[in-house]
This record gives C-alpha cells, structure tokens and sequence, in this order.
C-alpha cells in the first residue's frame, strides 16, 4: 500500500540531528485513492478489443486477459505490467481455423505462472464449433502449455463479451480446474456444465459434468478452490415446474462429489459469485425472487461449512417490490462484502443504484451503502465488481450514466471503510459526449492498492466505435507510515525498516538530491568519519 517515508539526518559528531516525516509520491505512494498509474493498450484499436479481467502475483505484479481484435480476427490476449504498471510481455494466441478467439479467467499462481482460459469460434460473433483453450505461460511469459475442448462458448462482438467461460482456478500443486458450458445431454438447445482439471503440465485428469433434475439450462457461475485442496462450483439450474434454483457442489481434488446444496427460494434464484474464506466457509451470491411482483429480486447470500452444512442466510432489498440484482462478492479482514444493482425507488424504470452491503463472518449485517451522484440528476449506475482488502475495506467499481440519447457510460469507483464510511470516489471516462467507458474487473494487490480493468472507447470512423484495453491502479486506504529505525552500536549507526521493498537513500541536506545508496542492506550501518547525511525511505 502508500507509505510515507521517512528522512533522518546523521553526522559524526551529532549521529540523530533531527527527524523528517516526508509525503513523497512516486509510482507506488499516493493519497487514498489517487490514480497511481494508468495505462491504456490495444493492437491495434478495434471494435472488439477489451480487458474482461485480472489478476496479481505476491510482488505485485499485474496479469490482464481479454480480446484483441481487428476487423477480422481477434485473439485470445494475456499482458503482463509490473506492479509500476510497465508492460513486460504481451502474449496473443489464435486457435488454427477459428478466426475469433477471446479470454475471459485467469489465474494466477505465487511464482508468477498463469493459467489463462478464452473461447474460439470459427467466425465473428458466431457460435459455430466453438472450443475454449485453457493455456499456461511461465512467469517470463514463454508458453507452457495449451489444452483444447469442444465448449457452448459464444463471443458477443457487441460487447466483446466472452460467455460460457466461467472459471479458471488453481489449487496449491499448480493444477487447474476450469469451467465451461457444453450442449445438453438430453436436448441440444439447452446448456450444462462440466469442470476439468489438469495438471500443472496439462495432462487433462477429469471431467464432470452437471445435468440438473429438470434437463433445462444449467450455468455455472464460479469456482474455487478450498483451503483443504477440495474445489466448491456454485451456478443457476432449471428445477422442476419451471423454477431456477442455486446448486452448490463440493468435489475432492479428484473430482469425487462430497455433497450438493440446492436453494429453490420462491422459484426464480439466479447465483453470480462466490468466495471463501482461510477456514474454508462458502459464501454464495445471487439473486432471489422476492415476494413482491414478478420483478421483486434481492441479493441473497447463502453461507456454508467446507462439508456443506447451511450456516445462515441472508436477503438484502431496500423497499418492498423493486428489483435488486446481485453482481459480485468479496471476502477479507473477517468480512463479506456484496455488490450489485438497486432499483431507484420513484424513478424511471431501469434506473439504478449501486448498493454495497457488508456482513459479518456469523452473517450480521453491519452496514449497506447506495451509491448514486449527488447532482440533481437521474443517473443509471450499475455495479460490476467489489474487492477487499486485509483490513476490510471495501472497494466498488460499477458503471455511471447521465440521462440523454447520447450519454454512455463512465467508470466510478468508490471506497468503504470496514464500517462502511466512504473513503473516497474516483470517476474515469471520456470528454467525448457518447463515448463508452465499461470496466469489467477489480481487484486489491498485496500493497492494498486497487486495480481496475476494463475497456474504453477512443475513435469513431464511420460508426464503428474503436476499443482501447486500460488498467488503472489507485491507492487504497490511508496507510501506516513505514518506520525507518536508528539503533547505535559503539560508534556505528544501524538504521532498518520493516519492509525490503523500500530502499534506502541519503542526500547532504534535507532539500537536496536523494541517491539509492549502492549495496546499502537492511540492516545499514552508517560508520563515524562519514559526511552529515540525511536519510529516507523510497519505494522500489
């Protein structure tokens, strides 16, 4: 996260003068939610390119995937930025024969290698023999492996929209699980779904399949992997008497069903995420026909042990009758965070808010905010991602629309304190009067930082409008100060710091010229006999 550094001064007759604290920015210091960096990437710009999601490695570095696309093909694209946001290597992968090929999961695994899973089709916005490839690539980005099977996967050229991709996950060993449709056993114009698991070289371990009891549309909507190695799938299955209900399926690592959980609610149930936590509790969102009209959702949360015993439930709605739809997610520092849209009460049908609610592990609610900008105007604004970070805070990015023919939408991302104070709210978009701008992803690094992916519009030539990929990564909560300690041993001075991804520097005088000091370790020593020095901590 931002750190303010500290500048010391030293001497040889005097070793501790005075003491500095010192508010520097650079590429990894920032004021809560400031823009550290942004970067926008596209080869070339097109219609049809687009970041669809991310993922980060523990030094922070940055993996987006998404398509990239000209007017004719588009590949299956995966880059790599440092946590500084410079590009290290950009990889594009074509399935042979399938002009269309695009990513939708990623990956990541703590030495740096990710496991990357797109769709490809024969034509552009066409469904015909579609495959997904699930491929890996070493933390330099060489190709490891690539892996094919035959998919339900579509590519939605409107929206650069891959679907039937749902999850692509690691477990400790560096295997991979992903998910995808696949045509109905029973009825080829219905869908199931299968999960796959390979090794960490590729080798394909086993498939299951899911058909629900009806025979209907079966969609998967997440995947994880548990703490014990076991993997839980969660998704929407069409239940007897034309009802929708939420199954949940715990599988061991291989691939042996434990147990399923089935909420069917007042019939219509539609999950859209999952997460865990470090003691291996499931948490399930989704959307639950109220007891209002027809368009009367709610979030729900569904919680269970690692065995699937139910441990609570939770709906969220603000007012009897109007339609909230759950979108992601998120669990950290002892809390579950959920995001989604809720209808503006009194307002134009299909204008919204951005609702965030928070609850406990036990599943006590402890706040809910709603989002919508306070200027006198009836905005759209629709979530699409919540993260969060060790400390629980809360970090929501979504979509904002002005009403009129031409607007379109913005990013907006906003920050909640573990009590749900707002902490800050940045908006990202075009001067350009019907210019879009959708993001796709979010999520938090090991800094605290957040990190926001997703697509902007930047040309139109002849109304075709031209897509470029961005990234933007923003300072997250206000931080501690990384504290740079002075110690004395005889006549030498030890100086250390908490943290080995700062380095330390020195100048002559407090407003001078800061240098790195070559081969300074951590712990330094600053021997007598040496020139008055001031001292400070820089980021690496």
């Amino acid at each position: 996260m931002p750190h303010t550094p500290e500048v010391m001064k030293t001497g040889t007759l005097f070793p501790i003068l005075g003491l500095l604290v010192a508010s520097l920015c650079n590429s990894a210091v920032g004021q809560a939610g400031a823009p550290i960096w942004t970067n926008l990437f596209s080869a070339p710009l097109s219609p049809y390119a687009g970041a669809r999601t991310l993922g980060t490695d523990p030094a922070g570095n940055i993996y987006v995937v998404g398509l990239y696309g000209s007017y004719t093909t588009s590949s299956l694209a995966t880059v790599k930025f440092t946590r500084n946001g410079m590009p290290l290597w950009t990889n594009q992968y074509r399935l042979t024969g399938h002009e269309w090929n695009g990513a939708d999961s990623i990956a990541v695994a703590p030495n740096g290698e990710v496991c990357v899973t797109g769709c490809s089709t024969l034509t552009r916005g066409g469904t015909n023999q579609p495959m997904f490839s699930t491929l890996r690539y070493s933390a330099a980005g060489i190709p490891l492996w690539t892996n094919q099977f035959k998919s339900a996967c579509s590519i939605s050229t409107s929206e650069s929209n891959v679907e039937g991709i749902s999850t692509t996950s690691l477990d400790n060993a560096g295997n991979a699980y992903v998910t995808s449709f696949v045509s109905g056993w029973s009825d080829r114009t219905t869908n199931d779904y299968q999960v796959i698991k390979f090794s960490d070289t590729g080798v394909p371990m086993w498939t299951n399949r899911f058909d629900g009891i009806a025979h209907g549309d079966d969609s998967l909507a997440s995947l994880k992997v548990l703490p014990s190695g076991h993997i839980v799938v969660t998704g929407s299955s069409g239940g007897n008497g034309g009802t929708t209900e939420i199954v949940t399926i715990g599988y061991t690592s291989a691939g042996l069903a434990l147990w399923t959980n089935r909420f069917n609610g007042a019939g219509k149930n539609y999950a859209s995420d999952m997460g865990v936590n470090e003691s291996g509790n499931i948490y399930v969102l989704g959307s639950s026909l109220g007891m209002g009209s027809s368009l009367d959702y709610d979030f729900l949360t569904l919680a269970y042990t690692e065995t699937g015993v139910p441990l609570w439930t939770n709906r969220f709605g603000k007012t009897y009758g109007l339609l909230e739809m759950a979108k992601s997610i998120a669990v950290g520092g002892g809390l579950i965070s959920v995001s989604g849209d809720s209808q503006k009460q009194g307002e134009l049908p299909g204008t919204f808010d951005i609702a965030t609610t928070a609850y406990t592990t036990a599943g006590i609610p402890i706040w809910t905010n709603t989002y919508s900008p306070n200027d006198g105007l009836v905005h759209n604004d629709t979530a699409c991602s919540v993260t969060i970070d060790p400390a629980g805070n809360s970090y929501v990015t979504g979509t904002t629309t002005l009403p009129g023919e031409f607007a379109k939408p913005d990013w907006v991302t906003m920050g909640y304190s573990s009590t749900g104070i707002p902490l800050w709210t940045n908006w990202f978009g075009n001067f350009y009067p019907g210019y879009y701008d959708e993001p796709s992803q979010t999520v938090t690094d090991s800094d605290g930082n957040v990190i926001v992916t997703g697509r902007q519009q930047v040309s139109a030539n002849n109304s075709i409008n031209n897509f470029a990929s961005v990234i933007i990564k923003y300072a997250g909560a206000s931080p501690s100060p990384i504290l740079l300690s002075i110690q004395s041993a005889g006549q030498d001075l030890i100086l250390s710091w908490p943290d080995n991804r700062f380095s330390l520097q020195s100048a002559p005088a407090a407003t001078g010229v800061f240098g790195t000091i070559a081969g300074a370790g951590n712990p330094y020593t600053n021997s007598p006999g040496q020139s008055e020095k001031f001292f400070r901590l820089v980021a690496q």
